[in-house]
């Protein structure tokens, strides 16, 4: 009887504790992490979509980015990397439009656009942690270099794969915490081996070149994910 007792007591207590994720539909994602909990299934749907889409958008401007390095996209007379980006641009509204046909999808307190707008700026802004080898410059509102040779052009264009991957690896851990699989430590603890597995695939990489940084590169796209994810998971 007193065993009974027991376990029924553990598991009054694990149900009033939530769960093993500890958080609530509405609550905040916690740790670094912007962005609160979606306060329902299909709002969680719509907005994990909205990331998955995000990814896809990053991956694709990190492509106009490795094409202008190895010499496909010139600056002159039109800069042929803006009109790649605007592509990249236009894919994702079509993607965003088509969860919109959805009810409530996406929730009024998002705005996709700004969502595209910002991460757009953070990867240019910063396309000289990846673009770093001094060369010609890649114009625009890019501001890295264009590789001098194919050895430097071969490491910096993978790391630039590398990264969108990164990317893409700390917005499906934002995706877990959402549906409460993990809770905010195990989220950190996510994204930390996010960045373990780029570090040592980017460390692995031959010819790069000495200005190269993967860990402050890492850094500057996990903080950038991380306090925009409110941006993406807005609803309460």
């Amino acid at each position: 009887m007193a065993r009974k007792l027991m376990v029924a007591m553990v598991m009054v207590g694990l149900a009033l504790a939530g769960g093993p994720a500890g958080a609530a539909p509405g609550d905040p994602f916690g740790g670094d992490d912007s962005g609160f909990i979606p306060p329902d299934a299909a709002t969680q749907k719509c907005e994990a979509k909205v990331g998955k889409t995000l990814a896809t958008f990053v991956k694709c401007v990190e492509k106009c980015h490795a094409s202008r390095a190895k010499g496909k996209l010139a600056v002159t007379p039109v800069d042929a990397e803006d009109g790649c980006e605007a592509v990249c641009e236009g894919k994702y509204d079509i993607s965003i439009g088509k969860l919109s046909a959805v009810s409530g999808c996406p929730p009024g307190c998002m705005s996709p656009v700004s969502i595209r707008a910002i991460w757009e700026g953070v990867l240019d802004g910063n396309n000289n942690q990846i673009y770093c080898d001094a060369g010609t410059a890649f114009g625009g509102e890019d501001t890295g270099f264009v590789p001098a040779t194919a050895a430097v052009a071969l490491c910096e264009t993978k790391v630039g794969g590398l990264a969108a991957k990164l990317v893409g690896c700390y917005l499906k851990c934002h995706a877990s915490r959402s549906t409460e699989k993990l809770d905010a430590t195990g989220e950190d603890a996510c994204e930390t081996s996010c960045t373990t597995a780029f570090s040592a695939k980017a460390g692995a990489l031959t010819g790069c070149p000495p200005c190269l940084n993967p860990t402050t590169l890492a850094t500057t796209l996990r903080t950038t994910a991380n306090t925009d994810n409110g941006l993406v998971y807005c609803a309460q």
